[in-house]
């Protein structure tokens, strides 16, 4: 015999649940591709903490490049 679900009934985890009930994971606010970007960007200009980096924007990915001084 095969049960069908009714979504009209509440699901197992509301049931379980205390009305004190505290998350196990810490809520985080998401960032994506483009704020990392615009936050890093203004710290690789000239007197920011990450002068000598290059970074590009590759489809949903950021691509970092350090570059190094010549030492003679």
């Amino acid at each position: 015999m095969v049960r069908k679900s009714n979504p009209t009934s509440k699901s197992i985890a509301s049931i379980l649940r205390k009305s004190d009930y505290t998350p196990y994971w810490k809520p985080s606010n998401c960032a994506n591709i483009r704020d990392i970007h615009l936050l890093i960007h203004e710290e690789i200009l000239p007197g920011g903490k990450f002068v000598g980096i290059v970074i590009q924007d590759i489809n949903v990915a950021l691509n970092f490049t350090f570059l190094m001084e010549k030492k003679n």
